[in-house]
Formats: structure tokens, sequence, C-alpha cells
């Protein structure tokens, strides 16, 4: 990952906002060369060594029904435009305990004077909504028909409205809950299928994302897929899911039948990284649930967060050793409380990636940020090249907690405190990615944590979990 990086927030104050950081001539139109509307028409004002966007006449991050289509579309074409300046999109995070926040985004620099510029990938996108809908967004007609084929036995229709074409479910997948067994893992089946026939069609990158404000469909994740101009379709390749349920429970879901290697990583990485132990172990309709003691996903001091962190960065470089590779976490329920799913997926290729290190950046309460699973040296370095630092404390070689001197970091009530944010995590981002041999692989919510006020509920550790890959030290 290059260490120039650029983000646009989405918030709402009081109206839909965005805003792009850092100031740079080069993105400084980079809405006016839209040719959406609500783009070009927008006002751009020069704030706090970034440039904030104010939309005129629509407020699409509060939006219903057929506005919460248009919303998705301006942030795409947002995006394009993006990619016409070079900018590669590398996640969607929530930065913030509380607030307005409508989503965060960042964004490579992938300008190189040496290479031939490629044209931009194409976009499509996923809307998974309301309790049992999913909305097809841009998705040409030769793949679009593919899709509904292979989700023709999770659908009982096809509609178009707003625009768009809908598949509507034979079940409220999205309403699902983590206690309701069988929900809970025909959604999570659900959505493999959905991710393995985009993968095996091109779309080999998909990055969730949020771009609303609106309680009736906060929460639920819709998904970003990017297909080069040059892809061509290559063989298919077997994916998995790792949910976390409850306060004390993990599952892997697929790869049971035919792969006790699989099976046996995943149980081998809960013996090695949960110390407090395993109490038993369940399977369900080809899942593998396991049940452990003390409360992982409901962490109340910084140990205990650490200690979460640590252990579902264990998991995850355990499935890596044995070729799983990420692919994408998703936020499949409305329930602020309910936590991420995983997905990977595996081809017998050999991608030169065995090995290395799995580690994370965890954002949490009072403007502290926990680093958590390092390579010693890497997190040595970010610690010296961060800037903006009150103190930091070093628990272990590979474990630290940064406390930067801004109460409100991760709060979005204002321009102010958004740019504020954005500010710290740029520059803390391309510290870790300066470290030699790191890949950012991408964000998650592993706490069942909330914060309840009069505007709604926010996830206490902010929806995000920054993953790096080291393949050295």
């Amino acid at each position: 990952m290059t260490d120039q990086l650029y983000s646009i927030s989405l918030y709402t104050y009081p109206s839909s906002k965005c805003f792009i950081y850092p100031y740079s001539k080069h993105i400084a139109d980079v809405t006016k060369t839209s040719d959406n509307r609500s783009l070009s028409d927008a006002v751009l004002k020069n704030r706090n060594g970034g440039i904030r966007v104010k939309f005129v006449g629509k407020d699409p991050w509060r939006s219903k029904l057929d506005g919460f289509v248009s919303s998705h579309n301006i942030l795409i074409d947002l995006i394009l435009a993006m990619q016409k300046k070079n900018m590669q999109l590398l996640c969607c995070a929530d930065l913030n305990i509380r607030g307005n926040s409508a989503g965060d985004f960042f964004f490579q620099d992938t300008t190189d004077p040496s290479t031939k510029a490629e044209e931009p990938p194409q976009i499509a996108c996923l809307q998974l909504a309301n309790d049992d809908k999913i909305r097809v967004i841009r998705l040409p007609e030769t793949d679009l028909n593919g899709l509904w084929e292979t989700l023709r036995k999770y659908s009982i229709g096809r509609d178009k409205k707003y625009g768009v074409d809908v598949f509507k479910l034979n079940d409220t997948y999205w309403r699902t809950l983590e206690t309701s067994t069988s929900n809970n893992v025909n959604a999570r089946k659900l959505v493999m299928d959905i991710l393995s026939y985009m993968d095996y069609n091109g779309w080999k990158r998909a990055v969730p994302f949020t771009c609303s404000r609106n309680i009736s469909d906060r929460g639920i994740d819709s998904i970003l897929f990017f297909r080069s101009q040059q892809q061509q379709k290559q063989h298919p390749r077997a994916f998995c899911a790792i949910t976390l349920e409850g306060k004390h429970k993990i599952r892997l879901i697929g790869a049971i039948r035919d792969d006790p290697k699989t099976q046996q990583a995943f149980q081998t990485a809960v013996d090695k990284y949960w110390t407090l132990g395993v109490a038993e172990t369940n399977r369900f309709s080809d899942s593998l649930q396991i049940k452990f003691h003390g409360n992982a996903w409901s962490p109340n001091t910084t140990p205990e967060d650490t200690q979460s962190a640590r252990f579902m960065c264990g998991v995850i470089q355990e499935l890596w050793y044995i070729g799983w590779r990420w692919h994408c976490a998703l936020d499949l329920s409305k329930s602020v409380q309910d936590k991420s799913s995983f997905y990977f997926c595996r081809t017998t290729d050999d991608d030169g990636l065995s090995g290395g290190r799995i580690g994370c950046v965890q954002p949490k309460r009072e403007g502290k940020v926990n680093l958590v699973g390092f390579p010693p040296s890497s997190l040595d370095r970010t610690l010296r090249a961060v800037d903006r630092v009150q103190e930091f404390y070093k628990h272990k070689p590979d474990m630290a907690t940064i406390k930067f001197p801004y109460t409100r970091l991760h709060y979005s009530n204002n321009t102010d405190s958004k740019s504020l944010t954005m500010k710290v995590y740029n520059n803390l981002l391309r510290a870790v990615a300066k470290n030699e041999g790191a890949i950012f692989l991408g964000t998650a919510d592993i706490s069942g944590k909330f914060h309840s006020t009069d505007d709604g509920s926010y996830s206490l550790d902010t929806d995000v979990f920054f993953l790096w890959f080291p393949r050295v030290d």
C-alpha cells in the first residue's frame, strides 16, 4: 500500500455533506468532473486542510427508498471520479463512536509515471436492503441474469423498482440475530454464493460499505464489486466464512464436510489464541461452532479489547497459513450489537503470500487506538512515525495503545471533528503502510458493545478493524 492516502467522509451536519482529505489541486475538482448532477452542483469549500462538499437540494445520506438508491449512485459516481484521478478505493470504515457519520472511505494513490495507465475498473453494487431484498445497481445484464439464477433458491421473485433490479428473498435474512442458528447460517451461505458467482465472473474485489444515516437501513452493509477491464475468467475459488456470535462463540461455515485440514486449523486457532479455554463444540448444517469461556465479543477494558483483537488475528492467521485469503467482512444485520462475518477464498494457484503475520489497528474511545499483533520492529517504527500523539503504552512487544490529545477523536458532530478524525487516521495508516512488506487486507467489527443516544445507537468499537500482512520480520 502506498504511503499516500486520501479519504472521503460522509456525514450530516445539519444536511448531507462529505469531506475529502487532504486538499490537493489534483482532486479539488473531483466532483465537478462528474456527470452526476448531485455532485456537479455541490458547493465546495476549502476547510481544515481538505475540501468540504455540501449537497444542494438533496439529503442523500438520510434518504429513503428511491432516494437511498440515489445515494448509492452518488457514492459510486464519486468513487468513479476518484478513479479517474488514479485513486483506488481501499475500504469503507466508520471511525465514529457517535455522531452523524455515514461512512469513511480510504483511497490509495496508484499514480506511477513509469507504467502505462490502465483503464479504471468497472464498478457494480449490491445493496442488502430492508429485511429480505437485494437491490442490484449497475451490474451488466449478462452478469445480472447469471446472478439471478445463482440466487433463485433463495428468492421468491424479481422486480424492477426505483430504476434498479430487486431480488425478493424467501426469508428475512438481514433481520436474523446471531442466536438464530438456521437463518444465521443460511444468510452467510447466501452471501458466499454471491461472492463466489461474482468472483468467478471477474469481480475479484469486494468492498463492503455503508452510506446511510437512515435508521431503517443503517447497520446492513452494501457491497461494491470491482472488475478490471482486462480481467478474464479463472478457475473457481472456494469460499468459507467465520461468524462471531453472541459474546463467546465463533462459527466456521462451509469447508466442513470434505476439508478436515480447515476444521483443524480453525480449532487450533481457538485453542492457541483464546487462553481462557473452550467450553464446547457443536456442528450444524455444514458449520462448526466453538463456544469458549469469557466474553471475547463484549470487552470492557483495554486488556480485554486487545485480547479479543489478538484472538481474531490469530484465527485469520491460521487460516491464512493453509491458503485461505481475506476476501471481505460484512455486517449482515440491522442489530447494532451484531458483529461482522468474515469471508475467505482459496485457490490452488500459488499467490506467493505463504507465511507472514496478521495484525490490526483498533480504534477505541477517548482518543485511544490499539495496535495489536504487529511484528515488534514494525510496531516500534509505527510508534515513532505517528504524529499528534499525546503518549503511548506498550503492553507487549507486539502490542501498544496510542493516546491522542483529542477526547472527541471518534465523534463526528460537525465538520471540525470529522476532519480531525480523518487527519489522525490518514497519518496513522500511512505510518503502518511504510513498514516493509505491509499489505492492507480490510476492515471489520468484532465487538457487540454499543451506545444508545436520542438519535440512534453506535458501535463502541467504531465498526472498523484494520488488518495488514507483513511478509517480513
